[in-house]
């Protein structure tokens, strides 16, 4: 395991307050977040103790606190700051989560979005979600699609600060299992904006449709053209 850098560290905090902030979210952490309170709202609880891993500006942990104790940390250090201002109600640690060792067992829910791509070691990441979910807990991972995006998406620049592994579907599903019992790994958010694709993608479109364009969109989900994926894991 690489330790996390100055330079990362840095690079994180601009790229949150810049794409993360709670007022101006587009459309993929939007997705994300649909996708997070669809599986913890089948538990059917408020007494949750959860954790988001990668929380960056806090903007998903806002609202992880209608479900209980809600736990973010994040490697970024000023956007945590002004989280912890926003947000009192919950935690916010800055630091490295395969550092800090929180204690085993100790949350009933673990979030995660876009972070497992910039890890140094993401097969020691998916373990140390498996250390802290309690048995039969939720852990829900989402990560940009590599099969999606490679081919039909537009990537910009890699700034060299940040690491980027963009797991395929089947490697999500195999680092899922090093974290528990995969219930489901699947797409959101359909993505064409580089190929062909695009026509039937289009946000434009979608919205010009209204209901039918929501379910039009589902249906690509569904058949794998999303550029998020999202594993839902049970704790063993």
């Amino acid at each position: 395991m690489e330790p996390v850098t100055d330079a990362e560290v840095g690079y994180w905090d601009e790229w949150n307050a810049r794409h993360r902030q709670p007022d101006g979210l587009d459309q993929v952490p939007l997705d994300q977040a649909r996708a997070v309170h669809r599986a913890v709202r089948g538990l059917d609880r408020t007494d949750l103790r959860l954790l988001d891993i990668g929380c960056g500006t806090g903007w998903l942990v806002d609202q992880l606190v209608d479900y209980g104790e809600a736990t973010g940390i994040d490697i970024s250090r000023d956007v945590i700051t002004r989280a912890r201002q926003r947000t009192p109600a919950a935690t916010f640690i800055s630091g490295d989560i395969l550092v800090e060792r929180l204690p085993a067992r100790s949350f009933d829910v673990i979030v995660s979005l876009e972070t497992l791509p910039h890890v140094s070691d993401q097969e020691a990441f998916m373990r140390e979600l498996a250390r802290l979910i309690v048995p039969g807990g939720l852990i829900v991972v989402a990560a940009q699609n590599a099969a999606v995006l490679g081919k039909h998406g537009r990537f910009p620049p890699q700034d060299p600060r940040a690491r980027h592994e963009r797991p395929t579907p089947q490697r999500l599903r195999e680092l899922a299992g090093l974290a528990g019992d995969v219930v489901a790994v699947r797409t959101i958010t359909p993505q064409g904006d580089a190929s062909w694709r695009r026509v039937f993608t289009s946000k434009k479109l979608r919205d010009l449709l209204g209901p039918l364009g929501i379910r039009w969109h589902r249906h690509l989900e569904r058949r794998g053209w999303g550029r998020t994926l999202v594993a839902e894991i049970r704790g063993r």
